[in-house]
């Protein structure tokens, strides 16, 4: 189009039909668009008699609408948004053509103002169309440093009935189990990239609170124990501890914070019943020793504490495994080789348990020769 006036205002009406949903015979147009602003709604004469019939026919339109997006009337910019919203649609055979779209696009991931927009989309738009923009901010740099953004993102995603206090809010909430499902993976897989992208990027300064949602959404599914089972349930519950993980590993994280994390993970390793989460609540738990200097840790009674504890625990109800490995990793990294009771730790491993498994003694040696604990520390990353 040459007026690039026109061809903006005509983006923006596509982006308000291909969000469109006819009503049920229960519903008016308010209710079964209830993410749609008063002014959108009168801005495509819903009300009007004449323009019935062309709702009638709006899966084909919609299709239509598309294909003129596919043309040349439109910059990449201004065709991006529409076909991002139709790419969200329930109609596979409109998702397929506006994924054609999307990919020959040129747009960049690390447009601020895109982002932006995305970010703003986000925060109006039901869960179909959030899981498919969290989808393209994985692809941001850029928004890995938009803080206030993402954490806007986790609370509004990972929200309840019982949080949801105005009546937006609760037409945002998923409608489905499945819904639920895809938007939290969706959720998990943006954060992962967050916290891989983010600790290189000026500004990221929200690893800590991003943990600390983190572990309310597991204890939200019950904790230490798990109180929803499903496959996904349990998907999501492995994810989330292996982004506490990655995120703790980069944090800025006073070491009082660290140990109380810590002691989060080893009680969570020891009682969670889900198997297919115990390799990332150790990797999370690993990711914790990085920023603890051996002779701070020796410093800390609270630490030695902590250890012994759960050195100590017997192999039986409510633990459903044991922590002895993690413990004395824990002792061999976070404490002076001239540190009595990381020694002590040791021994214990060696020698404490009949039938012991041979990973646990071997980390005990390690800890008691001067040696193999050395090349340890000097291997081990700052």
């Amino acid at each position: 189009m040459s007026d690039e006036a026109d061809a903006k205002f005509l983006a923006s009406m596509i982006s308000i039909f291909l969000r469109l949903r006819n009503p049920t015979q229960t519903q008016n147009w308010t209710t079964a668009n209830p993410t749609l602003t008063k002014s959108e709604l009168e801005s495509l004469a819903v009300e009007s008699p004449e323009s019935q019939k062309v709702f009638e026919r709006m899966s084909e339109l919609k299709l239509k609408l598309v294909a003129l997006l596919a043309s040349g009337a439109f910059t990449d910019e201004e065709k991006f948004l529409p076909a991002l919203y139709a790419a969200s649609s329930f109609d596979n055979r409109l998702v397929s053509a506006a994924e054609e779209v999307l990919k020959r696009s040129s747009v960049s991931m690390e447009d601020e103002a895109l982002v932006k927009r995305l970010f703003h989309a986000h925060s109006t738009l039901p869960p179909t169309y959030r899981t498919r923009i969290l989808n393209m901010l994985s692809k941001s740099s850029i928004s890995a440093t938009m803080s206030d953004d993402i954490m806007a993102v986790v609370k509004l995603n990972f929200s309840t009935q019982d949080q949801a206090s105005s009546g937006l809010a609760q037409n945002l909430l998923p409608k489905s189990a499945l819904e639920q499902t895809k938007l939290h993976t969706a959720t998990f897989q943006y954060l992962a990239w967050v916290a891989r992208v983010g600790p290189s990027q000026e500004g990221f300064d929200i690893a800590v609170p991003l943990v600390h949602e983190l572990s309310v959404f597991i204890e939200g599914q019950g904790w230490p124990v798990p109180q929803r089972t499903s496959h996904d349930d349990i998907a999501l519950r492995s994810k989330a501890y292996e982004t506490i993980g990655v995120l703790a590993r980069s944090a800025n994280m006073p070491i009082a914070r660290r140990l109380q994390l810590a002691g989060w993970l080893f009680k969570s390793l020891s009682e969670d019943t889900t198997a297919d989460a115990v390799v990332n609540i150790d990797g999370a738990l690993s990711s914790l020793t990085t920023n603890i200097p051996a002779m701070t840790g020796s410093e800390s009674q609270e630490l030695k504490t902590m250890l012994l504890t759960f050195m100590s625990l017997a192999d039986e109800p409510p633990a459903v495994r044991s922590t002895r490995h993690a413990v004395v990793k824990w002792a061999n990294q976070c404490l002076a080789f001239s540190d009595v009771l990381a020694r002590w730790i040791d021994i214990l491993a060696v020698g404490a348990h009949e039938g012991e498994r041979s990973a646990v003694i071997e980390q005990g040696h390690r800890g008691l020769d001067p040696r193999t604990y050395h090349a340890h520390a000097e291997n081990s990353p700052e």
